[in-house]
């Protein structure tokens, strides 16, 4: 049995009044990336590739922890963009090939006569074919508890971004420090399945 979820969130922030721009800012997208999740649950691979360890879920009696290989980086138009290249759920490697998991989000900077802001969207779609003994569980069951835990997901990871991104802007703005990620040498997770455009 597969079933498929999909969730979305969107981000529109005020931008605090600093000496330096937002859009300089956006222009580091590792700080965007650093700031979708607490403290370790995201890694440096290198380049613009960074893993994403999920907070650990809990489907009927499953228990597993999403993990995302992102691809973030400034486009010309200083948007930041995330894109989902690989995934795994850790404790459940019964499922193998039997999931796909497309992750999509952009942040970028806006003026308007109010000031700055900053808006966004992230979408998260997944499909996964059920182990046993969910693949028993009505249908409409397990849509809406999967359905819910993409919602949680994502409204976890927005309120933490936009937590982090107002701080994390006021202290480069005043102090210009850097802020680097843990780095590790990591073989890729399975390559994301998408629908090309």
């Amino acid at each position: 049995m597969a079933a498929g979820f999909f969730a979305s969130q969107t981000i529109d922030m005020p931008v605090p009044p600093m000496r330096r721009s937002i859009t300089e800012y956006l222009r580091q997208p590792h700080r965007v990336a650093l700031a979708v999740a607490q403290p370790g649950r995201v890694v440096a691979l290198g380049g613009d590739r960074y893993r994403l360890s999920v907070q650990p879920l809990t489907f009927a009696h499953l228990q597993f922890q999403p993990v995302v290989d992102l691809r973030v980086w400034t486009d010309e138009a200083g948007v930041v963009r995330m894109r989902s290249v690989g995934c795994e759920l850790v404790g459940l490697k019964e499922l193998g090939n039997g999931l796909s998991l497309e992750l999509v989000g952009q942040v970028r900077a806006i003026s308007t006569s109010a000031g700055d802001r900053l808006k966004g969207v992230v979408d998260l779609k997944v499909r996964v074919k059920l182990p046993p003994p969910v693949d028993r569980l009505p249908a409409t069951t397990v849509q809406s508890t999967g359905q819910l835990l993409l919602t949680q997901v994502l409204a976890s990871m927005k309120q933490r971004l936009v937590e982090q991104l107002s701080a994390d802007y006021r202290r480069w703005a005043t102090e210009s420090t850097s802020v680097s990620l843990p780095q590790r040498s990591a073989p890729g997770l399975n390559a994301a399945r998408r629908k090309k455009p």
